[in-house]
């Protein structure tokens, strides 16, 4: 069949036909993720990449795109170019396949959303393909130079140092070629953070015995380092409750006096019991793994610029909201129940559900630390797997 709809599974459509022709590789794409990018050139290696992308530093600030993957990208050879406002999302695989759909390159949208297009191996269609191609592609300034991509970095870090995320990148530029097109809004998938989602926890990191808890003076990056919690979070036993786009705050114990400190958060992917698995090489690298191998990996990681002691106190936001902390206690209090203790309601549990207030106390206020400490540079996060892991404790505890 020369032409097929197509609503669902398009990392599959993609990657079969990069499998069938590694011949060249052309991309009209707005955002675009790392970690797809990686998955991407794992399977295939085109010979040629050209890439029309947004160079729009607001969406880089709200990591709906990475500006790591076009790093990534010009490692590889590829020839990318800048229009602002672009929309359209369009694969052309070789010779051979023409891919047109409302999917970027995000894993959200390649596995998950129900996106609509098609995939055409009609030379009719495949040559419509590559005249728009090519007309954008003449009208899309120069290439992008590894000089531009590092004024790309210096302006988002510099702007989140400054505002953290309180102004979600407004007033960022757009570096784009203006092609006459009509202004668009960045998708909702991008800042799961910024409403209220249908799950938020606060996931526990380190045991509650003293000599496993944390000095406050730690750096967060090296607490970060040592959980590997902006890759995912850890479990014994498998994490059937989180659900897609649940926000997950990170909180670690810490002691002097005892409490749990909020340095970050993360949007989750829901477990999937055959590859959400710690592999043996993550095993060998997080030895607490061993023993927390289920995972839930994550996306759009953020932490605080700082230490421990800059983060948020579970302790007052429970001595502040009280029953009305967590989705377990809030429900025994319409019930009507008295004396509801809710640090209870987490012990010996590896996170806790937040209830829409908790979520909102903890969401405002872990944005007013970024906006006064900053955030970790999404580069260091990057960089982070690279690196020897810092040695936080005698023995390994998560």
């Amino acid at each position: 069949m020369d032409f097929r709809l197509v609503e669902t599974g398009w990392r599959s459509e993609l990657t079969k036909a990069c499998r069938l022709d590694s011949a060249g590789l052309r991309i009209i794409c707005p955002f675009i993720k790392l970690g797809v990018v990686e998955d991407l050139l794992a399977i295939a290696r085109p010979k040629t990449i050209e890439v029309i992308t947004r160079f729009d530093c607001r969406a880089f600030f709200q990591r709906v795109s990475d500006l790591s993957a076009l790093e990534l990208l010009l490692q590889h050879g590829a020839r990318i170019r800048g229009v602002r406002n672009v929309h359209a999302k369009m694969y052309l695989v070789g010779d051979q396949t023409a891919i047109v759909t409302s999917a970027n390159l995000t894993a959200a949208a390649l596995d998950r959303n129900a996106e609509f297009g098609f995939v055409a191996t009609s030379e009719a269609i495949k040559t419509e393909c590559r005249c728009y191609f090519q007309s954008m592609w003449e009208r899309a300034g120069k290439d992008l130079s590894d000089t531009q991509l590092r004024q790309f970095v210096s302006t988002v870090d510099g702007y989140q140092q400054l505002n953290g995320r309180a102004q979600l990148g407004s007033g960022l530029p757009d570096y784009g070629v203006n092609l006459g097109i009509s202004p668009n809004d960045i998708p909702a998938e991008v800042s799961a953070t910024a409403l209220m989602p249908r799950q938020a926890f606060v996931k526990f990191w380190g045991l509650s015995k003293r000599q496993h808890r944390l000095d406050r003076a730690t750096s967060i990056i090296d607490d970060v380092a040592h959980a590997g919690s902006h890759l995912a979070c850890t479990y014994p036993r498998r994490p059937r409750m989180v659900q897609d786009g649940a926000v997950m705050f990170m909180g670690r114990l810490v002691k002097d006096k005892n409490d749990i400190i909020i340095q970050g958060r993360a949007t989750a992917r829901q477990h999937d019991p055959e590859l959400d698995v710690a592999t043996r090489a993550e095993m060998d690298r997080r030895t607490f793994k061993e023993r927390y191998k289920y995972l839930i990996r994550v996306e759009n990681p953020e932490f605080i610029d700082g230490k421990l002691a800059d983060g948020i106190s579970l302790n007052e936001m429970m001595a502040k909201l009280r029953e009305m902390s967590f989705r377990t206690t809030k429900q025994r209090a319409a019930k009507g129940e008295q004396n509801i203790e809710p640090a209870k309601a987490y012990s010996q549990q590896p996170h806790v559900e937040l209830s829409e207030e908790g979520f909102r106390w903890l969401n405002t206020r872990l944005d007013q630390a970024f906006a006064e400490q900053g955030k970790i540079a999404q580069r260091s996060l990057d960089e982070l797997e690279l690196q020897p892991l810092p040695n936080l404790f005698q023995s390994d505890q998560s």
